[in-house]
């Protein structure tokens, strides 16, 4: 027996982003979300659950603040060339 994300793919693949977008907002608009996130879990744990994937594990999201920029002086304030 399938889970309902793998029913669920084949008929919302096709659709258009914005279609798609709607799709997702209404479902929330539903409630019961941890349904809905219990089966992308389940439909994702085979991509998210390898190898090759940990490297994004340490990766900042939007939520998290990006770390600062390295500002490095001018060759003219560093005193190699002439300013």
């Amino acid at each position: 027996m399938s889970t309902a994300a793998e029913r669920i793919y084949p008929a919302a693949k096709p659709l258009p982003e914005r279609l798609a977008i709607e799709a997702l907002r209404f479902r929330a608009e539903q409630g019961d979300t941890q349904e809905w996130l219990s089966a992308q879990e389940t439909a994702l744990a085979k991509v998210w659950d390898n190898d090759e994937d940990e490297v994004w594990n340490g990766a900042s999201t939007l939520d998290e603040p990006a770390p600062p920029i390295q500002r490095f002086p001018s060759p003219a304030d560093a005193g190699i060339i002439p300013g």
